[in-house]
């Protein structure tokens, strides 16, 4: 996460848009770089002894989960296609293996970053939430042998 002009995160009579600043800082997973302007303000110069007060606390970087666990999973995907469709999800996650990675060429190319993906009976499937993507999008599917679908749509099961 980058934060440009930290300095200027602030309002005329208020001061530090601590809240909001606050925010933009928690958003980083791993790496958070600031960058401000050195000045002879008051205000920067007490944002610059906070933030190096902060740093020197910090004794080693803190752990970032590696794995999360099936109910995680489960949750985040249904926020992004709807609690409407539980029953629709709980079924392909108790029948296929789900991934929640992009699609790759080979070469690493990203094809395309559907919700998750998953295969049926030697048929690769992306759900890509309520709506199917643009039609480049499709096309690159298409070419890769992915079929594309929303959630709630019924998957062909040759088991």
């Amino acid at each position: 996460m980058i934060i440009p002009a930290v300095d200027l995160y602030r309002a005329r009579g208020r001061g530090l848009l601590a809240n909001t600043l606050y925010v933009a800082m928690t958003r980083a997973r791993s790496i958070l770089t600031l960058f401000s302007h050195r000045t002879t303000e008051t205000f920067t110069q007490d944002l610059h002894e906070i933030i190096e007060d902060c740093l020197s606390h910090l004794a080693e970087a803190p752990l970032v989960e590696a794995d999360t666990s099936t109910r995680d999973d489960i949750s985040e995907i249904l926020n992004l296609i709807g609690n409407e469709h539980r029953k629709w999800l709980m079924n392909l996650w108790n029948k296929y293996e789900i991934f929640q990675e992009p699609l790759l060429t080979q070469s690493g190319e990203i094809i395309a970053e559907p919700i998750f993906r998953f295969s049926s009976a030697g048929k690769s499937y992306a759900c890509f939430g309520t709506e199917l993507p643009r039609r480049s999008v499709l096309q690159r599917l298409q070419d890769t042998s992915v079929t594309a679908i929303v959630a709630g749509e019924e998957i062909e099961d040759a088991r």
